[in-house]
């Protein structure tokens, strides 16, 4: 799995100014669990009003560390709905764990991608960019858990609020970063 800053400086400069234009939203935001370990996981959309004005699904994972902290540096999971993604980046990611092969027919990208750089679409640099920008929308997961076990409506993988309940301490302390502090790629 990738580091987001790896993905982040990996990315084209021409895909960095383009998703300026892009807009996005998150329609969903939990904590959970896979294979890869605790994540917070964000879903969302986004859109590009100077070109084709259509709406791709988004998603990013963002790992927690092993003390259930979300560090600096995490390692994500993204996905995107749109042509871009499934040209250019997704089998690159998938390779590397960060990624679903979805829309892509699983084959290298010999023509759009040959050395099979992991990067992101605009539309994706516009949702993290969202998320960057909203970092209470990870605090009130925290206490959304928080309040459910508090009224006894424990979730099925409850253990995980004892995760959250750490995050949101030590970032109170300033021990661990908000999502508003991860890296960007300046140009």
């Amino acid at each position: 799995m990738i580091h987001m800053v790896t993905i982040l400086q990996r990315t084209p400069g021409n895909i960095h100014r383009n998703s300026q234009n892009c807009r996005s939203k998150v329609t969903s935001s939990v904590i959970n669990s896979d294979a890869g370990g605790e994540h917070f996981l964000v879903k969302g959309l986004a859109m590009d009003p100077t070109t084709t004005k259509t709406n791709y699904r988004q998603v990013v994972k963002l790992y927690l560390n092993d003390k259930g902290l979300l560090p600096n540096n995490p390692k994500v999971f993204v996905w995107c709905g749109c042509p871009y993604f499934k040209y250019f980046c997704e089998v690159a990611l998938a390779i590397r764990g960060s990624s679903y092969i979805i829309n892509a027919n699983g084959a290298l990208p010999k023509i759009t991608n040959p050395t099979a750089k992991p990067q992101v679409c605009k539309h994706c640099l516009a949702f993290m960019r969202k998320i960057k920008a909203q970092p209470e929308l990870l605090k009130s997961m925290a206490v959304q858990r928080v309040k459910a076990s508090a009224t006894g409506n424990r979730p099925k993988d409850a253990h995980l609020d004892d995760l959250m309940v750490n995050h949101a301490l030590a970032h109170r302390r300033g021990q661990v970063a908000d999502i508003g502090s991860l890296g960007t790629r300046t140009l």
